[in-house]
């Protein structure tokens, strides 16, 4: 599959499995997984869940997770 075009959003461990489903349908995105570098006690990469899709698929669940956890967990920008 050719990446052009396409973007990732990392999601951060912690993010509800069903909000990862609720986005995925919402806004056609895939899920995948990348390695990368977590701070942690343990320094080997850890395999990240990762959003991928076009820019502004993207940017939009990006706004939608955000929002739907700043309710969830009361958080303010």
């Amino acid at each position: 599959q050719s990446l052009e075009g396409l973007y990732d959003l990392v999601l951060p461990p912690g993010v509800p499995h069903r909000l990862i489903i609720e986005v995925m349908d919402i806004f056609k995105l895939e899920v995948v997984t990348r390695k990368g570098a977590v701070q942690t006690i343990d320094v080997e990469p850890d395999n990240l869940l990762t959003l991928r899709g076009e820019l502004d698929s993207v940017n939009q669940a990006h706004d939608y997770i955000y929002k739907k956890l700043s309710e969830r967990y009361n958080y303010s920008k």
